[in-house]
């Protein structure tokens, strides 16, 4: 009796695991630049220094209210914000989304900012070359990097923009809003 739908619970249960192991494969595909020989050579070219935005001002304390947080939102203009408790070193991120995202579930006005950002996000190293910078936007669909200058203090440099590096990597290759080639 139980065994005619087994599979089909099983098969339904692994369906997301799949899916998973296939995008990260797809991802890691090591084919992927060397599809690409001239967007690596150009990306080779660059340094990442010319890419390097500053942060977001302000910087926003973990302990930062829901409505500390929606006001900064309101006032200024980037889609994220980093969180730094002393200043210099990120913590986490807060993306506007993040903020939509507490506010649809009704989260109190004084919930810390600590519990709705990303904790310890994904970062580069200010030592990273644009090819590394690429990659990571690729491999986990990323817009905005943050910049540190190393793993122990990550102390924030700043940031690069996936559209930033993409718009200059196609108008050197003559193929940008520039060069339609």
């Amino acid at each position: 009796v139980m065994g005619r739908n087994v599979f089909t619970t099983v098969s339904q249960s692994l369906a997301p695991l799949k899916l998973a192991i296939a995008q990260a494969l797809t991802r890691r595909s090591s084919k992927f630049w060397q599809q690409r020989p001239q967007a690596l050579a150009t990306l080779q070219g660059f340094s990442l220094g010319e890419f390097i935005e500053p942060a977001p001002q302000p910087l926003l304390q973990p302990t930062a209210t829901l409505l500390q947080v929606t006001q900064v939102f309101a006032e200024c203009t980037p889609d994220f914000f980093f969180i730094s408790g002393d200043g210099t070193r990120l913590e986490g991120i807060v993306t506007l989304t993040d903020l939509l995202r507490a506010q649809a579930q009704n989260l109190p006005p004084d919930t810390p900012a600590e519990q709705i950002m990303t904790k310890t996000p994904i970062a580069i190293l200010a030592s990273d070359t644009p090819l590394v910078a690429a990659t990571v936007f690729r491999e986990n669909g990323l817009k905005y990097l943050p910049v540190i200058a190393d793993q122990d203090s990550r102390r924030i440099v700043g940031f690069v923009r996936a559209r930033k590096l993409m718009a200059r990597v196609l108008q050197e290759m003559g193929t940008g809003p520039s060069g339609h080639g």
